[in-house]
């Protein structure tokens, strides 16, 4: 009895041994993994001038490493990648195949991005609302001279489709204040914006081109909603210039736009709108070689750009049942004052920074 009692608890701890080993080398399924070994090195195409680094090679693995947590704040801990990503024609062929997409148009989701405390943040939120949507090609540009490792890895971590770049704005755009910004007529992410047009001009791939800022919220519903864009979709935002929301107004009997609703210009416009409450098909913008302009007026960049694609509001499409649903929402992120170093209950509060 008692050589049987030792018997069961050798095995027990064999048993536990072996799903432990397991459990250690498990694999999460990643679009990497099923490339072939001679594109998985370099999946992103004839943009890339040098193979994929090696630290890569991981993705979607479980990792067991020590490291030290970078810094938390926006300009240290900051390290830089000079080598734009652009996954190309054949990379979203073979991503087709493996989520079975067929021709379902794509969705550009175009988002530019700056350094801040709550850029992570940010981009967490957002790649977490849209990364279910497989046919959604999200577009990061950052607004700086060359692109950061923390985006790259969390662009790499979404599974999704995207192209990484980085353009440096005008100096004054960087430099002043959002007010003093609006008072010398600066916009800010034209620039970024206009490379994501190019950028899917460059692919030569049909779909519809969206740009969300990466400090809005979205509901997943939204890429659906907008994939099958003719021309221009308009659709309601919430929260848009200090009002419960914006909206078009649509003609009961003919079901075109005739305006929009906003107190930024008291109605006066019917371009008036957020840059969040409009798509556009990318064969149109290629055909009028629309683009993004710095010298607009404050608050109309959307307005002149818009004006480049139709000559009237009613030539608009109105989404998401005629403009009555809401799936986007003009927000902004505030962090909250970070502890001082001589606060005791965590002396190393500089090196933290979640999901990094």
């Amino acid at each position: 009895m008692r050589h049987h009692r030792w018997l069961e608890r050798i095995s027990l701890v064999i048993a536990t041994l072996f799903l432990q080993t397991t459990f250690l080398n498990f694999r999460t399924s990643s679009f990497l993994d099923f490339l072939p070994a001679s594109q998985s090195n370099n999946v992103y195409g004839n943009y890339v001038s040098s193979p994929l680094p090696s630290s890569t090679s991981t993705v979607g693995r479980p990792t067991f490493l020590p490291r030290t947590l970078p810094d938390f704040t926006a300009d240290q801990g900051y390290q830089s990648i000079d080598t734009p990503m652009v996954m190309d024609a054949a990379v979203i062929s073979q991503y087709r195949k493996h989520y079975k997409l067929g021709d379902k148009p794509l969705v550009y989701f175009v988002t530019p991005t700056y350094r801040r405390p709550t850029q992570l943040l940010d981009l967490v939120q957002l790649s977490q609302s849209i990364q279910h949507d497989k046919a959604t090609y999200w577009i990061v540009v950052e607004d700086a001279s060359e692109g950061s490792k923390r985006v790259r890895d969390l662009l790499e971590r979404s599974g999704m489709l995207f192209a990484h770049l980085a353009i440096e704005s005008p100096k004054p755009a960087k430099k002043l204040s959002k007010q003093k910004m609006k008072a010398l007529n600066v916009p800010r992410g034209v620039l970024q914006r206009n490379l994501g047009i190019d950028t899917v001009e460059t692919l030569g791939i049909p779909g519809v081109i969206y740009f969300g800022d990466d400090d809005n919220k979205y509901d997943a519903r939204l890429m659906e909603a907008i994939r099958y864009t003719q021309g221009v979709g308009i659709f309601s935002v919430a929260f848009r210039a200090e009002s419960l929301y914006s909206r078009c107004k649509v003609d009961a009997t003919t079901g075109k736009v005739v305006g929009t609703t906003s107190r930024w210009f008291k109605n006066k416009d019917n371009y008036a709108m957020d840059m969040a409450g409009f798509c556009v098909n990318s064969e149109l913008v290629r055909g009028k070689h629309a683009r993004f302009r710095q010298d607009s007026p404050p608050g109309k960049i959307e307005h002149m750009f818009l004006q480049q694609l139709v000559e009237d509001v009613s030539e608009m499409e109105p989404l998401l049942n005629n403009c009555t649903l809401i799936y986007s929402w003009h927000v902004k992120t505030k962090a909250g004052n970070p502890p001082k170093p001589k606060d005791k209950w965590d002396p190393a509060w500089k090196q933290i920074q979640p999901g990094v």
